[in-house]
């Protein structure tokens, strides 16, 4: 098991599509030696094709100077992804167009689910954000009694379960039948069904998606100019400093989503404001960068996400309210 683990570490980790026979993966020695370069800015050296003899050819992308390091892309991914598979992480995992390669994943409240969610453009940020708000705009379970339910009391249950350990088979009829009283579930509902709430306001879903997203950031022990710190520090150990930069893109991501949100709010309380409270607003620039948020920004950064942030609340207000 040990032997198959290393093997399939090695393939997933080395192993170039398309490149064997049939168009299957190959292990091609010297090649898988390059190193991973992407993101705003940056190029690969190499280019590869395998060739109708068989042969892997590589090419030169562009000159290359004497005794240069040669990099080349594993493709489009997050930094999840590269620490698991690779052991590395990208600082700035972005591409040309503003798009980030990295993803969290938000559990919804209720048992609603979770959604995916990027940054970037609104092309990537409003089909995950529009979710998030409809799924919350579900009306939220609702305990309710089931009619002849009957419960044994939790300490007889708990004596029944640490029974079960030395009996190999239990006719589970008799559980219920002798050793205790039952009672009915008064106070200790059961949940059946959908549930019976009305359905959620959008202003209702945004507030519970802000408290979501606000409480999945303080879940994050590490936050802060420390963090961002640890993830620059050529110091410490590889695995530490990859790991903040993770932890950064991740923290990243949820601040932008809470950002948008609160916009969203913003925008739609000021279309019942008086003309006075309107001009006052436009007055403002909101931005991503507050002392409130997990960790600091770059001024590129901060530019960027304020630029797609509000991209997305536009979007939004013009397709589901036909305002501009």
């Amino acid at each position: 098991l040990e032997g198959y683990s290393e093997a399939l570490a090695m393939v997933s980790s080395r192993a170039f599509g398309g490149l064997g026979g049939d168009g299957l993966d190959a292990l091609v020695p010297l090649l898988d030696l390059l190193n991973h370069r992407r993101g705003t800015g940056e190029k690969k050296d190499v280019t590869y094709a395998r060739t109708d003899s068989g042969d892997v050819e590589v090419r030169a992308a562009h000159a290359i100077s004497k005794d240069a390091v040669v990099w080349e892309t594993y493709g489009a991914k997050g930094n999840a992804q590269l620490l698991s598979c690779y052991g590395f992480c990208l600082p700035q995992n972005i591409e040309p167009d503003g798009s980030s390669n990295d993803f969290v994943d938000l559990t919804l409240p209720d048992d609603l689910g979770t959604v995916q969610l990027q940054v970037g453009p609104k092309a990537y940020t409003y089909p995950s954000f529009v979710k998030a708000v409809d799924l919350l705009r579900q009306p939220p379970k609702r305990a309710q009694k089931v009619p002849g339910v009957k419960r044994r009391r939790e300490n007889e249950l708990d004596a029944d379960l640490d029974a079960m350990d030395d009996v190999a088979v239990i006719d589970l009829g008799d559980l219920g039948e002798e050793g205790g009283e039952e009672e009915e579930l008064e106070n200790d509902p059961v949940l059946e069904g959908e549930g019976t709430s009305e359905p959620r306001s959008e202003c209702e879903a945004l507030e519970v998606l802000k408290t979501s997203l606000v409480g999945a950031i303080a879940r994050y022990s590490q936050r802060g100019p420390e963090l961002v710190q640890q993830a620059k520090d050529n110091a410490i150990p590889d695995q530490q400093r990859y790991s903040a930069m993770l932890l950064c893109s991740e923290l990243r991501t949820l601040e932008f989503f809470l950002y948008v949100t609160r916009l969203l709010q913003t925008r739609l309380e000021g279309g019942s404001s008086n003309g006075k409270e309107k001009q006052n607003k436009k007055k403002a620039r909101p931005s991503i960068a507050t002392p409130q948020c997990s960790i600091p920004l770059t001024a590129d950064d901060t530019t960027l996400l304020d630029r797609q942030a509000q991209e997305l609340v536009t979007a939004y207000v013009m397709i589901r309210h036909g305002k501009r």
